[in-house]
């Protein structure tokens, strides 16, 4: 847990469509080979793929649980409405990582299409790294300075675009490949 911010899991069960998706994904890649570098080391990124049709399918389901995720949990007080900002793709080969970064827009959002045991694990860290939250983690076990997420094929997360993140090494032997998009939310 990390105390005062909101890491949403999601999961989605549309193997035919991650499919299709890296699918493109690869031939975009052999298309356009020069990564766009910003957190990703030693793997390839694409930023601004949120008007790409091929991808439809899959943000379509990432808008309903975005939708799902500010109704339950966010509970709005005004009629909201929200876009999805940069989508970007990562495929990361055996030494990739992704170093600490924030993004832009209200919420981060993460969507594993590929991920092979030990290809490098999300860490999320705690914004408020002070002693009184240092003092609370020698208290709770629940209480952490930073999350670390094993990432999972078809699952995804929401978190608030503050949080400092990271991605491990891929230590495995295969790409590991995700969608990460940024969530602008603001009132109807």
């Amino acid at each position: 847990m990390i105390l005062g911010s909101i890491i949403h899991e999601y999961k989605l069960d549309c193997p035919d469509v991650n499919e299709q998706v890296i699918d493109f994904l690869y031939q975009y890649k052999r298309a356009q080979s020069t990564s766009d570098v910003r957190s990703n080391r030693n793997g390839w990124q694409k930023n601004h793929l949120e008007t790409f049709p091929q991808l439809k399918p899959l943000t379509d389901l990432l808008a309903v649980e975005f939708e799902r995720f500010i109704c339950d949990e966010m509970l709005p007080l005004v009629e909201t409405r929200f876009y999805l900002g940069n989508l970007f793709c990562n495929i990361n080969p055996p030494g990739a990582v992704h170093v600490p970064h924030v993004h832009q827009g209200d919420f981060t959002g993460v969507y594993y299409l590929q991920a092979p045991k030990d290809c490098g694990m999300l860490g999320i860290l705690n914004p408020h790294q002070c002693p009184n939250t240092a003092r609370m983690t020698s208290m709770f076990a629940g209480v952490k300075l930073e999350q670390k997420i094993v990432p999972t094929v078809g699952t995804g997360y929401f978190f608030p675009t503050h949080l400092v993140h990271y991605v491990e090494e891929n230590l495995s032997q295969s790409d590991r490949i995700s969608l990460s998009y940024n969530i602008n939310v603001e009132p109807k």
